[in-house]
């Protein structure tokens, strides 16, 4: 069975933190999740997150690839660096390269070498170079 994780980078705090729980109560969201200062709780109304799910893969570390994950790709002798993204017209995980809209995405294949190099959030400027 495929596990069904999720991450949230708090715009607020500027963290990312491992979700634990989300729960509505009283009309307001509420997540309990880890992050590298310890557990953390806060709401909606106090923060502002960007959700990504764990894809179901892992790099070649056996790190989690999660959407907004930078990748070094290996094809051939070269690396390019992508962006992992969900593609909403082909509902499935997929490989953004900077400057390309969703129509121009690649899928995951099993015979390319992926290794996280960060995130959008803490190192967007990974996609500029």
């Amino acid at each position: 069975m495929r596990e069904i994780k999720f991450r949230a980078w708090d715009k607020k705090l500027k963290s990312m933190m491992e979700v634990r729980t989300w729960c509505l109560y009283e009309g307001t969201l509420h997540c309990i999740g880890k992050s590298n200062d310890g557990f953390l709780e806060s709401s909606e109304e106090e923060h502002n997150y960007e959700i990504m799910q764990f894809t179901g893969l892992h790099d070649k570390n056996g790190k989690e690839i999660y959407e907004g994950d930078i990748v070094k790709v290996k094809f051939s002798n070269s690396y390019e660096t992508f962006e992992v993204v969900w593609q909403e017209n082909k509902m499935r995980f997929g490989l953004r390269q900077r400057d390309h809209d969703e129509q121009d995405s690649w899928a995951f294949t099993p015979q390319n070498d992926f290794e996280i190099i960060g995130n959008i959030y803490e190192d967007p400027e990974l996609l500029k170079n």
